[in-house]
């Protein structure tokens, strides 16, 4: 069964495109087949692939323009194919009322059956804006991650995320807290990993993510940290990163 999945946050800035963009690509480069969709209007994932289209993107895809098959962007690297977004899913939510009437917050869910049997996984980077698009991606994930970037403002973020998925009725499996762009010389860093051992300890992933200047290179430059030598800071801690979420998914 594919799992999708998200790294779901209500904060900007924790790094949630990177860490699909590389997860993704770990995982590919394992040998599975995986599938991103980028769901943001800003369009960062799409370009870093370099990938635009005004006619086959996810949003044509969602108002019925155009079939999703159609929309896919085959191997992007090998075993990672891409369904590139479009600054006009800025104006889903309005679209999704007009054409759905109840059913707005399900329709990315319903397009996924037409694609899922073809990947081992699906990754969709969306808004953390709390809205019908932030709901499309929840009610389409069956794994989510909550990436955290070390300071406590996260941490008051996260709390009130968690309020939020206690009153939907989908219930994803969580499959960790991620902690990102850890330094441990900065003070706050060793804070909030206390604090997370001491009261989520079971739910903490034990990858961390380290600071590195060579992540947010290799995204600028349209590339992942992947793409870079083994040795290079950040690469093997997201091939380690994908075969912990494999363990966690398959317990």
């Amino acid at each position: 069964m594919v799992r999708v999945i998200s790294f779901i946050s209500i904060k900007g800035g924790v790094g949630k495109s990177t860490g699909i963009l590389n997860t993704a690509h770990a995982l590919a480069l394992m040998g599975y087949k995986v599938l991103v969709i980028d769901f943001d209007f800003q369009r960062s994932i799409s370009d870093n692939f370099g990938v635009h289209n005004d006619d086959l993107n996810i949003y044509k895809a969602l108002i019925d323009e155009c079939d999703i098959n159609d929309c896919i962007f085959e191997d992007i690297r090998d075993n990672l194919d891409l369904i590139p977004s479009h600054n006009q899913l800025y104006f889903a939510p309005d679209r999704f009322k007009q054409l759905y009437f109840d059913g707005e917050d399900y329709v990315l869910r319903q397009k996924l059956k037409k694609i899922e049997k073809n990947y081992d996984f699906i990754f969709i980077d969306g808004r953390s804006e709390i809205n019908s698009l932030f709901k499309n991606v929840f009610l389409a994930c069956t794994d989510f991650i909550i990436p955290i970037r070390v300071e406590f403002m996260g941490m008051r973020a996260i709390k009130y995320l968690f309020e939020i998925i206690s009153k939907s009725h989908h219930r994803p499996h969580f499959i960790g807290f991620l902690l990102n762009d850890v330094n441990k010389r900065r003070k706050a860093t060793g804070e909030i990993i206390n604090y997370l051992e001491k009261e989520r300890k079971k739910d903490l992933l034990k990858t961390r993510i380290p600071s590195s200047t060579k992540i947010q290179e290799a995204f600028k430059n349209k590339k992942t940290v992947l793409d870079y030598p083994l040795k290079t800071r950040g690469h093997q801690e997201f091939l380690d990163l994908a075969k912990e979420i494999i363990k966690r998914i398959q317990t």
